[in-house]
């Protein structure tokens, strides 16, 4: 009766191997081919990363400018200050989005995976994790957006006011240049020229170049490592756990084909 039962299951498999056989080539060249998605996806937002780096190393060289040059040239520090405010806002909220859509790329097509295969990929709490660190990466892109907006505009309004008034410019100017200045010319500054280089003191404005200059630093070495990831064509560690997969049903497949010659 076992040897009966035996005879009849190889029968089945033999009957059955080539449809197996097919489904599990089909499904291993899926998952290659979502690897190389992956890859290739990870390879667009690397370059998308090395430009928004790039940009906001130029904002931080502005910002530095903007401050150096404030008791120089008014209108000239103004210009430069609402650039770099610009070109650092567009950089930040690109990069926080490039994050965001990376993730749902990546997150897309590890479902497709867990469609052929059964796959371990990120745990029911680091997911929803994830999903709230992205929620709060846009919270933070809108806020910032909105306060960059706003010093935008203020920088704009004090280069209007400067050229419009020869008079409070002359004075922004003495106090920049000056800690002689009297308390209503100050006031006066304070008053049309807020929270833009033209109200700063000496000891403002270097600590805002030393601020500025961190922030340079740090976006000079992203850069860097962005470039480097470019050049090198880093994978993915999301493609590597795919390709992974579809090495293990490779090696099922060969386990099978031997036993199906075998019989």
């Amino acid at each position: 009766g076992q040897v009966g039962h035996g005879l009849a299951g190889e029968r089945t498999f033999l009957e059955k191997f080539h449809l197996l056989k097919c489904d599990l080539e089909v499904c291993i060249s899926k998952l290659h081919a979502l690897a190389d998605h992956m890859d290739t996806t990870h390879e667009t937002f690397t370059k998308t990363n090395v430009v928004v780096s790039s940009i906001a190393v130029v904002s931080g060289v502005m910002s530095i400018l903007g401050l150096a040059l404030c008791p120089a040239t008014l209108g000239g520090s103004l210009v430069l200050s609402a650039a770099g405010n610009g070109l650092g806002l567009a950089a930040g909220a690109t990069r926080a989005l490039t994050g965001i859509c990376k993730h749902l790329h990546n997150k897309k097509a590890q479902a497709q995976a867990s469609s052929l295969v059964l796959i371990h990929g990120q745990g029911n709490g680091e997911a929803i994790g994830r999903e709230a660190l992205n929620a709060l990466a846009v919270c933070k892109v809108l806020y910032q957006c909105r306060n960059g907006i706003k010093d935008i505009k203020k920088n704009i309004n004090a280069f209007k006011t400067a050229k419009a008034h020869p008079r409070l410019a002359a004075a922004a100017k003495q106090f920049l240049t000056s800690d002689r200045v009297s308390a209503q010319s100050s006031r006066q500054v304070q008053r049309a020229f807020e929270s833009t280089t033209l109200a700063m003191t000496k000891s403002a404005r270097l600590l805002g170049a030393a601020t500025a200059g961190l922030f340079l630093s740090v976006n000079l070495a992203t850069l860097l490592k962005d470039w480097k990831q470019m050049k090198e064509g880093e994978r993915t560690e999301a493609a590597k756990e795919l390709r992974a997969q579809a090495q293990d049903l490779e090696e099922v497949l060969t386990e099978l084909t031997q036993l199906y010659e075998s019989l």
